[in-house]
């Protein structure tokens, strides 16, 4: 009949050993869970008790569980057949907590080893007390990385943060331009306090900063001053026009262009136009509102006319000028060459007048 209970404390040390059981004594005649822990005493079982060779492979079933800790005093476990450490699916964690890989002693690494064509002890990836060693390509979000770290995350968003405070460094993104996801990189320098003042982009060439893009604009060697930020580069087209005494102005030809590159702005005009009556003609629009390098308003910087035609020049002058007005976007027209008399020039009704003129101002 089979046995129902072992008493442990009826058997003395050494009293059962594996030479003593007949083969095949022990079997299917032990019933389930006639032995659990409960009935084996403290260190009952020990390896002293236990000859060499007394447990093996072929006396154990297939699978085993240990619900427990398993402390191995050796310097490696071998899972699997011949020439493999663990099997496929072999290392499972299954705890419902967070799950350890750990190296007993201070400062020492653990190492991942992959088989390749020519061996097994290649080591893919190493983990330092301090820093993780990969040695082939690192891929986040990829599994089949085609640069040493490729990050792979969702389409159109951020992809990667630098820094060591929340809410600041570094931060790169992608986003959707003209239809092509991805198309565009962001990098944003990002700093949540003080409306960004002091997030800066800094380029350096063998240490030394040659560019800084701050909240201001853009910056040359080490100047972070806002007043010396070059923040606006443009260029375009505009439509000139002239002011008179009276009477109705037609244009022929109106050509303005221009290029601005932070306050300065230099344009370019050619207009053409003609008037039903005598009049006087005052003021050339500007594409911006005209500033002084100063907080003067009596100083009138000037811009050259280069060619004009039927353009009567008064009060004795003998050249046609132009000076810009601060808090204006317009630009004055009038006959100079003497230095008594800056009178604005005039037209002669129903004739076509032409002024061509180039030059700078600075922008309010």
């Amino acid at each position: 009949m089979p046995i129902s209970k072992i008493n442990t404390t009826s058997i003395t040390d050494n009293s059962v050993t594996a030479g003593k059981i007949v083969a095949g004594a022990v079997d299917a005649d032990i019933a389930a869970g006639s032995i659990d822990t409960a009935q084996i005493a403290d260190d009952a079982v020990t390896t002293a008790k236990i000859p060499n060779d007394a447990v093996t492979s072929a006396k154990l079933d297939t699978n085993i569980t240990i619900d427990g800790t398993l402390d191995v005093d050796g310097s490696e476990i071998t899972v699997g057949t011949s020439g493999s450490r663990f099997a496929e699916n072999n290392l499972n964690f299954k705890a419902g907590g967070a799950s350890y890989i750990d190296h007993s002693t201070v400062g020492q690494n653990i190492n991942f080893r992959m088989s390749n064509s020519s061996s097994l002890d290649t080591t893919a990836m190493t983990l330092q007390p301090t820093q993780l060693y990969v040695s082939g390509n690192l891929g986040v979000g990829t599994s089949t990385p085609d640069t040493k770290v490729q990050i792979k995350g969702s389409v159109n968003s951020a992809q990667l943060i630098l820094g060591g405070t929340d809410g600041r460094g570094l931060k790169i993104s992608t986003f959707n331009q003209g239809g092509q996801n991805d198309g565009t990189a962001i990098y944003d320098a990002q700093d949540n306090e003080s409306s960004a003042i002091n997030s800066h982009h800094v380029f350096k060439n063998g240490g030394t900063e040659t560019i800084r893009i701050t909240k201001d604009g853009l910056t040359f060697g080490g100047d972070t001053a806002a007043a010396n930020a070059l923040d606006d580069y443009e260029e375009g087209d505009f439509v000139p026009t002239i002011t008179t005494s009276g009477g109705t102005t037609t244009y022929v030809s109106q050509k303005g262009a221009y290029t601005r590159i932070g306050r300065v702005c230099h344009i370019m005009v050619n207009l053409v136009a003609s008037n039903n009556s005598n009049v006087t003609l005052y003021n050339l629009n500007l594409p911006f509102t005209a500033g002084h390098v100063s907080s003067g308003t009596s100083w009138y910087p000037t811009i050259a006319i280069g060619n004009f035609y039927n353009v009567n020049l008064t009060g004795g002058g003998t050249m046609l000028g132009a000076y810009t007005i601060n808090g204006q976007a317009a630009a004055r027209l009038h006959s100079c060459g003497n230095n008594t008399n800056q009178l604005a020039p005039s037209c002669t009704a129903n004739t076509n007048f032409e002024v061509r003129f180039e030059g700078s101002f600075i922008i309010q």
